[in-house]
């Protein structure tokens, strides 16, 4: 059962993405720029042949096999009885988002549309499915952490119980 939420969710977040990147296409391609909040966040299009910050620029088939093998890891993840922690799986599907919608604009447009802008400080302009693989990872490296805290304070237990 909860498998088939994480399938939902995952389904409705890629929706979600190529919904927001068919207006952003529609609506901001003729004209480039809009100003969204002045000052911090503006949405401007850009096509971008690369992962992120743009490095391995126009390599289409590495950043497809690449986002394929990371996909499987997250399935893995997801299906796997391994990773009970809640961050584990919900960052794992919110990963397997993002990187299936981008990986849609890689089949479908050759590139991927990228659309926020941070006005406030120089960074790479991403798109929502960024969004979802950044906090995706977050949520894994805090269970990772959890995790790794509840092994030391066990360990700890132990090793006094020991004396």
């Amino acid at each position: 059962m909860i498998i088939a939420l994480y399938i939902t969710a995952i389904a409705i977040l890629v929706i979600a993405d190529q919904v927001l990147k068919y207006f952003v296409v529609l609506k901001l391609e003729p004209i480039g720029t809009l100003n969204f909040i002045p000052g911090f966040i503006q949405l401007r299009y850009m096509e971008n042949t690369g992962a992120a910050f743009g490095i391995f620029k126009d390599q289409k088939a590495f950043l497809l096999t690449l986002s394929v093998f990371i996909l499987g890891i997250c399935f893995y993840v997801i299906f796997s009885k391994n990773f009970r922690g809640i961050f584990y799986s919900t960052g794992a599907a919110m990963m397997a988002a993002g990187g299936i919608g981008n990986i849609v604009d890689r089949l479908t447009r050759g590139f991927v549309v990228d659309f926020f802008e941070f006005t406030f400080i120089d960074f790479a302009i991403f798109n929502f499915a960024d969004i979802l693989v950044t906090t995706g990872a977050a949520f894994i490296i805090i269970e990772l952490l959890r995790d790794m805290n509840k092994e030391i304070k066990s360990k700890k237990e132990s090793s006094i119980k020991d004396v």
